[in-house]
């Protein structure tokens, strides 16, 4: 605190004002610019030319206004009697802080003019200039001055206008396709559809498959086309792409099921004792149906080395894949993740296919076809669009890998608890057996089995637990070092064909060798031809095949009618025959040598009551 003495003026008298002084300083030292100095709490003392002193009211003060910003002291004046004394009383003076406005809440993009709301924004104290509306999405700059720079500064110090930044974000955008799924097929190579999206984002489409099926697009439509009529699943995916008032969309698919007839087909000259098929070829075959061909032949995988196929690229053996069947319906494929071998049902899918048989009998020969697609003159497979269990039936009536195949079942018993799993379930059957061993045949162009894929577990091997070939990479070929070494076989998947134990094949029986055929599972039984079509065809005697009978009421029916072939010539596997009425079962066993094994090897010879430690049983699921 300070005092200063000073007399103004004053005449006559013996007393007089002498001086003053603030003995106690004000409640209030610190001030912001343009508020008033207040006295309140501050006393001054008088003092008189005679030493007295008196308590000063009525003082006033210098400034008496507003004080302005850096001020450090007011001076206190007391007039009495015509003499003013004065006294300085110490203080701060601040400008007054603002804090620069920011954005209060988001906005999203409209199609409207919008402006934003502000945190802090005080039109007392300051003027809102620069951009305060707009309309897209984007960031804007709004321009805030403080209307008194003598009063206030901002936060930082300064006084100088700010410019704020303000956004209006993008709105989510939208995708729609006017087609999810499209078929493509002969006379119709291509199609399109619609995309309707918000706003202006680049719409792009990509063919998961495009040696299949190809995209293009012109504006919002986009046209698939097919490439060389090729056959398959195609997925395209549709994105858009952001723009700028739209967040791009998620995106959208259109499946395209390319359904084009592609028609192989193998030749048996069944006069010739070799086991090998020729191939047809669109340039070669006689009846006119191959238009399809492949540059190279299959070649089986031994152990867990690579297997290759052409046909891998071909429906239906592309489709040839196996699944986990829970709960009574399809579930995981094998690659995705949940899929278990050992948890679950473990099948493999036979894809719809055609066939269609053609016997020339004056040049002894048989020609074979598979389509993968209907057309004239061929018929759907009975046996195909099914699931046929990947492992011989386990205890429980499984299809799972790592136990032992249940046997000592006849095939009744195993006919009853097959179904027992459910109404879509039964036990391998005849027409299904008969689509493997076709689709076997046009893929590897012979009845050799064995020389082709592998011996199999056979030649007085113990029994193996299903899953011998689980270690493979490949669907197709043998664990074994070598084709000719005993171990477990796959055909796609389908683990042991032959070799280990036998299968039942239900929907087939033999009253004195004459074949009995039925194609509905609810009709199966053993020993009668009630509900069964007649084949018109018998079993030979028991011996190696020499020639296949003609079925003319179920083309696609394999039977052996002839023996005489031995096991490297002709179809180089064993027929069994019995008198009275006799069962199926195919494959062979562990014990059997390997030339009593094989993917054609037919035993019609046990009768329905039979049980061994020999034969098993194999799970189909029929969709």
């Amino acid at each position: 605190m300070s005092k200063v003495f000073q007399m103004l003026g004053g005449s006559g008298g013996s007393i007089k004002l002498a001086s003053i002084e603030i003995t106690t300083p004000p409640t209030k030292t610190a001030y912001k610019a343009g508020e008033q100095f207040s006295t309140a709490g501050m006393i001054v003392k008088a003092t008189y030319s005679n030493g007295a002193t008196l308590i000063a009211t009525g003082v006033s003060v210098e400034p008496s206004g507003g004080l302005e910003a850096g001020r450090t002291s007011v001076t206190i004046r007391y007039t009495e009697g015509g003499v003013s004394c004065t006294a300085t009383q110490a203080v701060t003076v601040t400008k007054t802080n603002v804090t620069v406005p920011s954005q209060s809440g988001s906005l999203t993009y409209s199609g409207s003019s919008q402006s934003p709301a502000w945190y802090n924004y005080d039109a007392a104290k300051m003027t809102l200039g620069g951009t305060t509306s707009g309309t897209n999405a984007g960031t804007y700059s709004a321009k805030f001055t403080l209307k008194d720079t003598a009063l206030y500064q901002w936060a930082d110090g300064t006084t100088v206008p700010k410019t704020v930044s303000w956004k209006i974000g993008k709105a989510d955008g939208s995708l729609t396709l006017s087609k999810t799924s499209i078929k493509l097929e002969d006379g119709k190579l291509t199609d399109s559809f619609t995309v309707t999206r918000l706003g202006t984002g680049t719409i792009t489409a990509v063919s998961n498959r495009p040696d299949i099926a190809s995209v293009s697009i012109s504006g919002n439509i986009v046209t698939v086309h097919s490439v060389d009529e090729n056959s398959g699943t195609v997925t395209i995916t549709v994105s858009v792409a952001s723009d700028t008032n739209y967040n791009a969309p998620a995106s959208k698919t259109c499946t395209v099921s390319c359904v084009f007839v592609t028609i192989f087909g193998v030749c048996w000259t069944y006069s010739n004792s070799s086991p090998a098929l020729s191939r047809l070829t669109p340039s070669n075959d006689p009846n006119g149906y191959v238009n399809a061909a492949v540059s190279s032949e299959p070649s089986a995988a031994i152990g867990t080395g690579a297997g290759s196929s052409p046909f891998d690229d071909f429906m239906p053996w592309q489709g040839m894949e196996e699944y986990n069947i829970i709960n009574g319906a399809v579930s995981y494929k094998k690659g995705q993740s949940g899929f278990s071998r050992t948890s679950y049902d473990t099948m493999v899918f036979i894809p719809e296919f055609y066939y269609k048989i053609v016997y020339n009998s004056s040049q002894s020969k048989i020609y074979y076809y598979v389509a993968n697609a209907p057309f004239t003159g061929f018929a759907k497979h009975p046996g195909s669009g099914r699931y046929v269990g990947r492992y011989n039936t386990i205890s429980g009536y499984a299809s799972k890998s790592g136990a032992n195949p249940l046997t000592n079942i006849t095939r009744a018993t195993a006919r009853t608890n097959s179904r027992k799993k459910g109404s879509k379930w039964q036990q391998y059957d005849y027409a299904s057996w008969c689509a493997v061993w076709l689709l076997y045949l046009v893929e590897y162009a012979n009845w050799d089995s064995q020389s082709k894929i592998g011996n199999g577990i056979v030649g007085n091997s113990s029994l193996q637990k299903t899953g011998t070939t689980d270690s493979m990479t490949y669907h197709t070929g043998t664990v074994a070092s070598a084709r000719t070494g005993y171990g477990g076989v796959q055909y796609r998947g389908i683990e042991n064909p032959w070799g280990n134990v036998y299968d039942w094949i239900d929907g087939i029986n033999f009253n004195n060798r004459a074949a009995y055929i039925c194609t509905d599972p609810s009709k199966y039984a053993d020993d009668t031809s009630t509900n069964y079509t007649a084949a018109g065809l018998s079993l030979p005697s028991s011996g190696n095949i020499k020639t296949l009978g003609n079925c003319t009421a179920l083309p696609w029916a394999f039977i052996p009618t002839g023996t005489g072939g031995s096991g490297t010539t002709y179809v180089p596997d064993y027929v069994s025959s019995n008198s009275g009425w006799c069962v199926l079962c195919v494959g062979g066993y562990c014990r059997n040598d390997a030339a009593y094994c094989g993917l054609f090897f037919f035993n019609g010879f046990y009768y329905s009551s039979y049980a061994y430690s020999n034969i098993g049983a194999r799970l189909l699921y029929v969709p």
